[in-house]
């Protein structure tokens, strides 16, 4: 179906457009040539893989139209070195592009031969700007702030800082001269922006003579789960380019082949970052996974300020702290969870066999396998399911984390009785994702949550309404573990134990599960 031929999905390093998939971004690109015009020097935050090496090829392109000689330095290997190197680098590439001889390794004097050049237009882009040695950085960009502030009567008109982490709080962080009033973003992409990038593909397989299309919803799909981080949407595609290459269209089944790939296989480096980065934070990251705890979004707040800037949350459209890429959440909640480790030989040790769990219809029996969870908490507690600190033996896993990481390990031991299959649903707000069950053909969304209060609750499940009708699943399940302190409003506790209907005339059962804070831990 597809043609080696064609341009492709490029899923590392800045896109060439000739052979790449590539959105011109043109608005973007103007937005830059302005600043440059205005002769602005200012700063760019763009995780990896956030297309900001192909944003600046292509502001590259476009300022050297209108005339002005491009410097590109990439600082990202220089934190533990001299000045020596780093600076050696940054006068090489000024000397072939700008045709001035610099004589100098030392920082503040780079900027003499700079202040003599009077007639060109110089425009110095620095890449990933944090990897230079922080004992070095303030001079640096003492220099720049130098050069800022006499642009009118020299040849470097803009300078352009950019980092993987957010350069404010880097900058402020190094006690900083340097003025930042200006900060450019480069945005993920839009949904349109991505339903844009992968209808190239269309475009260019149809006019082959062979279309190979995105199914709507599949499209929606990967605007959601990556939330249109350019890496990932191009990785996302070419993953299912590369392993479905006969198939005239990719459908849901496709999506969530590729997106289980995703979560609990794919190795890939801005993964293993966010997850390093935010076990500094486990605590308040996972009650945003698993208590769905309303935070407000302030700048000033140590934790939210380090995982803002590692790319980890965001604010939310009521200002509140929210997950930024559902792909990232998932593999967040993936990366604390307790691995079984044996434990789940305990989970049917008390008479319950595997094949108790389900109809005779070979469907799920949702009171038998709720029961039987609880039958296995009452003997073993939740404990297993909570990480340790090796040194000082204290508990580091969220309470409430451990009950959704151990209900979620049962339901996959029964899974694989009979061969079912699970795929994560993974949503960029708070709580934890649905789990997609699918067994002899047929699919269930399984929420599980902790009960925090009425209005989250409520939320919750209208939202399981939406999402199952949508996805045409065969039923639902929201089941909520509820500590025993809480008082719950009549009409919560009326709806224990109901089944629903949905607008495609499919099930949706709830049940409540009741833990005790102390004995079941």
């Amino acid at each position: 179906m597809t043609d080696r031929s064609l341009r492709y999905f490029n899923t590392s390093g800045p896109n060439i457009p000739k052979e790449h998939y590539t959105l011109e971004r043109k608005e973007l690109v103007a937005r830059g040539v302005v600043q440059v015009k205005r002769k602005r020097y200012f700063t760019i935050w763009a995780p990896r893989q956030g297309g900001k090496s192909t944003y600046f090829r292509l502001l590259t392109t476009e300022l050297r139209r209108e005339g002005y000689q491009v410097v590109h330095v990439n600082f990202e290997n220089y934190r533990n070195r001299g000045a020596e190197a780093p600076m050696h680098r940054l006068c090489k590439a000024a000397e072939a592009e700008w045709g001035v001889t610099f004589a100098t390794d030392n920082v503040v004097d780079w900027e003499r031969p700079v202040e003599a050049e009077r007639e060109a237009k110089w425009v110095l882009i620095v890449d990933e700007i944090e990897g230079l040695n922080p004992e070095l950085l303030p001079d640096f960009l003492h220099t720049i702030r130098n050069l800022y502030h006499s642009r009118q009567n020299h040849a470097l008109k803009s300078v352009i800082l950019v980092g993987v982490s957010n350069l404010a709080a880097v900058i402020q962080d190094n006690s900083s001269p340097f003025n930042i009033t200006d900060q450019f973003d480069v945005p993920y992409f839009t949904q349109e922006e991505v339903f844009e990038l992968l209808g190239q593909h269309e475009k260019a397989t149809a006019a082959m003579g062979s279309p190979q299309i995105f199914a709507p919803l599949v499209k929606e799909k990967i605007a959601y789960i990556t939330a249109g981080q350019p890496g990932l949407v191009n990785g996302f595609a070419a993953k299912l380019i590369d392993d479905y290459p006969q198939e005239p269209t990719f459908t849901l089944k496709h999506f969530y082949a590729v997106e289980d790939w995703y979560v609990r296989k794919a190795l890939e480096k801005n993964t293993a970052n966010i997850i390093n980065k935010a076990k500094k934070y486990r605590r308040m990251v996972e009650e945003l996974l698993f208590l769905e705890k309303q935070v407000t979004f302030m700048i000033d707040d140590p934790a939210i300020k380090y995982l803002y800037t590692q790319g980890i949350v965001t604010e939310g459209n009521r200002q509140e702290v929210t997950f930024g890429v559902p792909l990232y959440k998932k593999r967040l909640e993936n990366a604390f969870a307790v691995k079984i480790n044996g434990e789940d030989t305990q989970f049917f040790n008390n008479g319950f066999a595997h094949h108790m769990g389900f109809t005779p219809q070979g469907g799920f029996d949702w009171p038998a396998i709720i029961t039987a969870f609880q039958d296995y908490v009452q003997r073993r507690s939740f404990r297993y399911f909570r990480h340790t600190d090796p040194e000082t033996g204290q508990y580091l896993t969220l309470k409430e984390a451990s009950v959704v990481y151990a209900f979620e390990a049962f339901v996959q031991t029964l899974l694989l009785e009979v061969d079912g299959r699970s795929y994560l649903e993974t949503h960029a707000g708070l709580g934890n994702s649905d789990l997609i069950l699918n067994v002899a053909g047929r699919e269930s969304v399984l929420e599980a949550k902790i009960y925090r209060r009425a209005g989250q609750y409520r939320q919750g499940l209208e939202q399981l309404k939406h999402y199952a009708t949508r996805i045409g699943a065969h039923e639902a399940v929201y089941l909520v573990f509820i500590a025993q302190h809480h008082s719950l409003p009549p009409e919560i506790i009326d709806q224990k134990g109901d089944t629903l209907t949905l607008e495609n005339g499919s099930p949706l059962y709830i049940y409540h599960v009741a833990y005790d804070e102390e004995k079941d831990f």
